[in-house]
């Protein structure tokens, strides 16, 4: 892993970088410290407005602006970018086409100090519900520093997602300009380039994602080439407590698993599935989903253990 540092900081630093065009706004809900906005009101105070608390008054701003030819950016923390305001998006810049890019920032679990009403994890379901809407999640620093590249290159209503937490980036560097998002048709093609040990430079052409399933009983992990969706890998862990029948009443109709069915079986799947790839493959590896739809408990039978323990299932 390279550089610790936060997707919502390279974002920031990107937005001051890209962001000379006297025809890009920036807006934020008093939020620059946090959102890194803060980095291009200081290099062009003349096109940076803080609206204040005021998120709904924010996005109907940039859709003015945008209107008018500009290239608006709004930004708030995701939670408010996609719930407070999702009336405004969809309505105020979405079905028109306008030129608003929606960036949200603290998305995710990685503000569990702030609390649950500031966890967001909705917000990319909800943004891929509207029509015309690219939704964008980097993983790392230099995926972060190409989106915002891509955003303001390209027309129309975009949502880029950042996240607050220090993370390290994928042990690479881009070799050339242009953004490798699939919005950006007419950018240049990026290249991803990996050092060896023995010091050699090694162009990796495919890359890697993880695909993350929490079943009722267990979970499974599947390792996925990008460009054309086969399976490199592949790992399952059951919950050890849940087979065991534990935490379960169903005379109250309760059926839970425990926290740590969830994070030990998704350590262990998910390393176990990537020890199937070689080195040089896991370090090709971009990016993570996880599915939770489907996970509801099985049966269980009248004493609260779950029937999914027996045998004879």
């Amino acid at each position: 892993m390279g550089e610790m540092i936060s997707t919502r900081v390279a974002y920031g630093q990107a937005l001051e970088e890209f962001g000379s065009n006297e025809n890009v706004y920036v807006f934020d809900a008093d939020l620059k410290s946090c959102t890194m906005t803060k980095y291009f009101a200081e290099k062009y105070p003349e096109r940076f407005y803080n609206v204040g608390i005021a998120e709904a008054n924010m996005v109907d701003i940039g859709a003015g602006f945008a209107a008018c030819g500009a290239t608006a950016l709004v930004h708030t923390f995701a939670i408010f970018a996609s719930g407070r305001v999702y009336d405004q998006v969809r309505n105020n810049v979405a079905y028109p086409g306008l030129n608003v890019k929606v960036v949200g920032s603290h998305a995710g679990l990685t503000v569990g100090e702030d609390g649950a009403t500031h966890q967001c994890v909705e917000d990319i379901s909800l943004m891929r519900t509207i029509p015309g809407m690219t939704v964008i999640v980097p993983c790392d620093a230099h995926e972060t520093r190409e989106a915002a590249r891509a955003i303001l290159e390209t027309a129309g209503p975009c949502y880029l997602r950042t996240g607050r937490g220090a993370s390290g980036t994928a042990q690479a560097v881009w070799a050339d300009a242009g953004a490798d998002c699939h919005m950006c048709k007419k950018s240049h093609r990026a290249k991803k380039i990996s050092e060896t040990e023995r010091g050699k430079d090694i162009v990796y052409k495919r890359k890697y994602v993880v695909g993350v399933d929490f079943g009722s009983d267990s979970v499974r992990a599947a390792v996925v080439a990008a460009s054309d969706g086969s399976v490199a890998g592949s790992g399952v862990a059951f919950y050890p407590r849940w087979k065991e029948g534990l935490y379960q009443h169903p005379e109250r109709n309760i059926f839970r698993q425990h926290p740590l069915d969830y994070l030990e079986s998704f350590e262990k799947c998910v390393k176990e599935a990537l020890s199937c790839l070689s080195q040089e493959a896991r370090a090709c590896v971009v990016g993570i989903g996880v599915d939770t739809t489907g996970s509801t408990p099985g049966s269980c039978e009248p004493g609260g253990r779950a029937a999914g323990a027996d045998r004879r299932f």
